[in-house]
């Protein structure tokens, strides 16, 4: 089991989305500073909604 953190927007880099790639089962994802915007309805444009997480982990 690792903790991954990701404490970038998914607006300004593709690291998001290589970070739920990474995750594997049992892994945890802590969104910390500028990398709890992708948990924002307001950022399903970029196609990481909440219906992706779900699917990811």
């Amino acid at each position: 089991m690792i903790l991954h953190t990701l404490n970038r927007s998914p607006l300004e880099s593709t690291v998001y989305r290589q970070a739920l790639r990474a995750l594997a089962d049992g892994d945890s994802l802590l969104l910390i500073e500028d990398g709890v915007l992708g948990a924002l309805p307001s950022t399903s444009a970029t196609g990481l909604t909440h219906d992706h997480y779900q699917e990811s982990g």
